[in-house]
């Protein structure tokens, strides 16, 4: 599944394009990397990603004008000395673009890998209040 503009619900911060593969036997459970969630509160957005077994060296984070990229790749060492008899474990990378609908304090952007989950946080710009201008006689 392909999701585009015509996906995003009106006021969602984010429009998303991502790709799911889907199994081949759906009763078979898959773990996808990459996986994510987009939260928001009154300060930040928070984008969670499941990378079980990626290191920070694994895993790339930019923004790139309106666009956050985050992307990755597991890589899995065979050893040419031992015959795998079975194997469930998947390997290959993942790419996430979202694109930004509302402002982000860019210099503010955090990222941090706690067990197994990318955690990226973007703090919102503060919006501006009106100010209320006093007017005085002469």
């Amino acid at each position: 599944m392909r999701w585009n503009h015509s996906n995003w619900l009106p006021g969602n911060s984010f429009v998303m394009f991502r790709e799911d593969h889907g199994a081949e036997d759906a009763n078979v459970a898959t773990v996808r990397l990459g996986a994510m969630s987009v939260f928001e509160s009154a300060n930040e957005f928070t984008v969670e990603i499941d990378v079980p077994g990626l290191t920070e060296s694994d895993l790339d984070i930019s923004l790139n004008e309106d666009q956050l990229i985050i992307s990755g790749e597991r890589k899995i060492q065979a050893d040419a000395a031992v015959r795998e008899l079975f194997s469930d474990r998947s390997a290959g990378s993942f790419r996430r673009v979202l694109k930004l609908r509302d402002p982000v304090q860019r210099d503010g952007i955090s990222g941090e890998l706690r067990n197994g989950v990318l955690i990226v946080k973007l703090p919102r710009v503060p919006v501006i209040q009106p100010q209320k201008i006093s007017i005085r006689t002469i």
